[in-house]
């Protein structure tokens, strides 16, 4: 079980569309997701996210 004192993170690198994959990050408790980064889809190019 995910605490604030021991919390779980699950880091995703998938596609998601036909516009490339992209790295998100889902941190719980919460399950709050964020968008980290989207790439092309050979990943020759990465945008970063904030």
């Amino acid at each position: 079980m995910a605490t604030d004192a021991a919390p779980l993170a699950w880091l995703a690198f998938e596609q998601v569309s036909d516009a490339g994959p992209q790295l998100t990050l889902r941190l719980w408790p919460g399950g709050k997701e964020q968008v980290l980064a989207k790439a092309g889809a050979h990943v020759h190019k990465v945008a970063w996210k904030g």
